[in-house]
C-alpha cells in the first residue's frame, strides 16, 4: 500500500486544504491590518492629546508600547528613566541611556536616528528612538522587546 500513488480523493482534499489554508492566511494578515490600524489611531490620539495638553506622556508611550508589542518602554532623559511601563531590564536602560548619549555625540549636527540595539536584555531588543524636539533634546523613548514577538 505504500507503494501506491494517491487517488483522486486525496488530491481533492490536498486542494482543498490548500484553498483553506490561504484564506485562513488572508484573514489573519486582515486581522493584523486592523489591529495595527487601530493602535496606531490609538497613538496618534495619544500624541495629539499630549500636543494639546490634554494627556500625560504616559498615555502615549503606553500607546505605543501595544503598538510595537513591547513588553516595557520608559521615556529617557539626560537625568535616567523618567517614566517607565511594562517590565523593564534596569541594567539595559541604563546602556540604552549610555547608547543615546553616544549616539548624539559632540559636534554631531544631525539628530540621531532610531536604532534597533542589542544591550543584553535576556531574549530581546531595545528600540531606542530619540526625541528631536527642542524641549526633549537629549531623551529617547526606549522599548525593550522579545525576541521571539517581533513588532506590528
Amino acid at each position: 500500500m505504500a507503494g501506491r500513488s494517491p487517488g483522486p480523493d486525496a488530491h481533492a482534499a490536498a486542494q482543498a486544504l490548500s484553498v483553506t489554508a490561504r484564506a485562513a492566511a488572508r484573514q489573519l494578515e486582515l486581522i493584523r491590518a486592523a489591529r495595527v490600524a487601530r493602535l496606531s489611531l490609538d497613538l496618534q490620539g495619544a500624541a495629539q492629546a499630549l500636543r494639546d495638553g490634554h494627556a500625560l506622556p504616559e498615555e502615549a508611550l503606553q500607546a505605543a508600547q501595544r503598538l510595537i508589542r513591547a513588553r516595557g518602554a520608559a521615556l529617557l532623559t539626560r537625568r535616567g528613566a523618567l517614566i517607565q511601563t511594562g517590565t523593564l531590564d534596569a541594567a539595559a536602560l541604563r546602556r540604552a541611556a549610555r547608547s543615546l548619549h553616544l549616539m548624539r555625540g559632540p559636534g554631531r549636527a544631525a539628530p540621531p536616528t532610531p536604532a534597533l540595539l542589542d544591550l543584553g536584555t535576556p531574549g530581546g531588543w531595545t528600540l531606542l528612538v530619540p526625541l528631536t524636539s527642542p524641549e526633549a533634546a537629549g531623551g529617547a523613548w526606549a522599548f525593550q522587546l522579545d525576541a521571539c514577538a517581533p513588532p506590528g
